[in-house]
């Protein structure tokens, strides 16, 4: 399986959404489908998250040319984190 989106949550899942209530890091993945769409993900540890995710980064090439920059591969991770930040 290729994996092709990543999500970090700390909202409890409530069916195919995330409630405003907070729970423990949660890892997310999925190869195809909706990304929007909660059961097209599946649950999984940080080691099965953080090592796809470092191969994935590691495919990528050397710098883009800025007129090539619309081709240039991503990884993308959504991170849905519940909480109020400070920055210092």
């Amino acid at each position: 399986m290729r994996l092709r989106f990543w999500m970090i949550t700390n909202r409890r899942r409530d069916g195919e959404n995330l409630n405003g209530e907070r729970s423990p890091l949660t890892y997310w993945v999925a190869d195809r489908g909706d990304p929007t769409v909660l059961s097209t993900r599946k649950k999984v540890g940080v080691t099965a998250f953080e090592t796809p995710l470092a191969g994935a980064a590691g495919q990528f090439g050397g710098s883009i040319k800025p007129d090539q920059q619309e081709n240039q591969p991503r990884v993308i991770i959504l991170v849905r984190y519940l909480a109020a930040l400070t920055f210092l």
